[in-house]
């Protein structure tokens, strides 16, 4: 009864709430279909088509399953471990607990000349700018031979170097291996050996690492002396090029100035005259004379011709003196002259002259040119010798006091950061793979 006063209560209050509970239950059933219709568009979008009935429909959303980040993130945690942790964790053992020390023995070469002194002349340099690089290039030739297989096969004949650096001293990671063959040795060696020139001022610097100072110092000191002889070598061999030529011309000309002397000596005593023109002249003067006392003689005939009778001893006496006369200065003519064909035996003097000349000519040619041969062999030389380069070791090897290497610090921040990065670049190559993969 009052439930039924109260519906029809005449103020009107009752009939108020009961529009107002009814508009509120409109709404929060529409919002929970909004909210099924929701949760099929999202099964659906995640599920393949499959026929839903009502009652899956509307039953009670659970909360989400958790994603997969949590499995990757624990994923790319483990990798970083492994990736940089581990190897530096190693890096950090094996520097600071089992590497060995390496002392160094650094020794700084130049190279240098008699003609040094006029190579750092300014002008000289603009006169002739090859001399710039012309004792660089030796330097870079030592750096090269200190690389090479000979001086391994040197330095193994002198000191053992394979015995060196196979020591029992060393750790298992630096030192060679007992049994290493040449070429072993030859590759350790050039992990063993630094060396740079340095082209402003014509250095060569050069470090040699050993588990032991004095083994580096040994090392290093039979390196100096054996680059010594190689420079030397190569600069005597520069000026035996540069001399030979000139030695060559010189004997050849030597030998020229020999051969005609003796030639000149034979053909002296082949005619037996010492000196053809000094002979010639004696005989052109004997016979100038014998020509005056013949013309006087003749000239007497003609005058005592018109007094005397011709048959008188006095011009018998003077036609036969003149005749003797005629007699001697055809011999002498002779002897000069080639004009008698019945000497057949001795050459005329003119022609022993003409040869004589000949051979004489040909000497003084000879001996000019000996001579010329001779300035330009000792120019040469002169020349040779201020070219000739000898290595100087101005910072002299010294024993090590501590090790220089291994950089321990150094070499585990550098191994931290190569895995560092190559564990990013793995880590990012992954990710981009499943991004393509989705």
């Amino acid at each position: 009864m009052e439930a039924q006063k109260s519906n029809v209560d005449p103020a009107g209050v009752g009939a108020k709430p009961k529009s107002v509970s009814l508009v509120e239950r409109a709404k929060l059933t529409s919002r929970r279909l909004r909210h099924i219709a929701g949760v099929v568009e999202y099964r659906s979008a995640l599920a393949p088509a499959q026929p839903v009935d009502s009652v899956t429909a509307l039953k009670p959303v659970g909360p989400r399953p958790a994603r997969a980040g949590g499995r990757g993130m624990s994923r790319i945690k483990l990798s970083a471990l492994l990736m940089v942790a581990l190897p530096t964790l190693l890096a950090i053992l094996y520097f600071g607990l089992f590497a060995s020390n390496q002392y160094v023995s650094e020794v700084r070469l130049a190279i240098r000349s008699m003609d040094q002194k006029s190579k750092d002349n300014l002008g000289s340099l603009l006169a002739n700018p090859l001399n710039i690089g012309a004792g660089q290039s030796d330097l870079y030739l030592v750096s090269n031979y200190l690389n090479s297989r000979e001086i391994v096969q040197h330095l193994q004949t002198q000191m053992d170097l394979k015995a060196l650096y196979s020591t029992k001293e060393a750790d298992m990671l630096s030192r060679l291996k007992s049994d290493a063959t040449m070429d072993d040795l030859i590759e350790y060696w050039r992990k063993m050996l630094a060396s740079g020139v340095d082209s402003p001022s014509g250095v060569l610097t050069v470090e040699v690492r050993a588990f032991a100072p004095e083994h580096a110092l040994k090392i290093t000191q039979a390196l100096v002396a054996r680059s010594e002889a190689l420079i030397n070598g190569i600069s005597e061999r520069a000026y035996q090029d540069a001399v030979s030529f000139s030695t060559q011309e010189l004997q050849r000309n030597e030998e020229r100035v020999r051969v005609i002397r003796i030639s000149l000596s034979q053909y002296r005593d082949k005619v037996g005259v010492i000196n053809p023109a000094q002979t010639a002249d004696v005989a052109i003067t004997a016979i100038a004379r014998l020509q005056d006392e013949r013309m006087r003689i003749e000239q007497e005939i003609a005058t005592r011709r018109g007094l005397q009778n011709s048959n008188s001893p006095v011009l018998v006496n003077l036609r036969t003196r003149m005749q003797t006369l005629d007699q001697q200065i055809a011999s002498l003519q002779g002897q000069v002259t080639s004009r008698d064909q019945q000497r057949t035996t001795d050459p005329a003097l003119s022609s022993v002259i003409a040869k004589f000349d000949e051979l004489q000519t040909e000497l003084q040619f000879a001996q000019k040119s000996y001579e010329a041969a001779l300035a330009n062999h000792e120019k040469a030389q002169a020349e040779a010798a201020r070219q000739h380069f000898f290595l100087v070791p101005f910072v002299q090897p010294m024993l090590a006091e501590t090790p220089k290497y291994p950089r321990r610090i150094v070499n585990t921040i550098l191994v931290f950061l190569a895995s560092f990065a190559f564990w990013g670049i793995a880590v990012l190559t992954t990710a981009s793979i499943r991004d393509h993969a989705l």
